[in-house]
């Protein structure tokens, strides 16, 4: 009876883990130490996990980086609002300009997916795919996340998070269709 039990349990435990669900790769990412400057490549997963993979050619992207002080914060209770002052955004030529349609919509899904303080932005488009890869300012870490896009539901899909890094360059996507 004993045995019977910790077979079922285990059965059980293998369930609720979700041991039986595959994960599937999204994107391959460079990234960039902030305080060594080393610089990793990864494997992004449909299920927030990563793999470091060996050094690729980076794809073809157009990356703007949304200007920090574009977003202001206040707590109302326990919980942080975030909200947007402006739309400025640079492009990798150091052209600055006034975001407008889409990109506003974006930068306003951002200031209200957001939990924490908004340190910066960088909004990366590659083959018609949208990322966003946001840096948040608590306390002594910089907790950096690299969410999903999608302009049709408008969802901010949060891919992986590290800690101090700069994103610096996006390789293979893997978007099912």
């Amino acid at each position: 009876m004993k045995k019977v039990a910790v077979l079922l349990l285990s059965i059980m435990i293998v369930f609720l883990v979700g041991c039986g669900k595959s994960s599937s790769p999204v994107v391959d990412v460079i990234t960039s130490n902030i305080e060594t400057g080393e610089i990793h490549y990864w494997t992004i997963y449909d299920n927030n996990s990563s793999e470091e993979i060996e050094e690729f050619e980076p794809a073809n992207i157009e990356m703007l980086q949304v200007s920090d002080n574009d977003f202001s914060s206040e707590i109302n209770g326990k919980k942080i609002s975030v909200s947007v002052n402006k739309y400025e955004l640079e492009d990798e030529d150091g052209s600055r300009y006034e975001a407008d349609g889409n990109l506003r919509r974006i930068i306003d899904d951002v200031a209200e997916n957001a939990g924490h303080d908004i340190y910066g932005v960088k909004i990366f488009s590659v083959d018609g795919n949208i990322f966003v890869f946001e840096k948040h300012n608590v306390n002594w870490q910089l907790p950096c996340v690299l969410y999903q896009y999608f302009p049709d539901t408008r969802e901010l899909s949060k891919l992986y998070q590290w800690d101090g890094v700069e994103l610096v360059g996006l390789g293979n996507i893997r978007i099912a269709d």
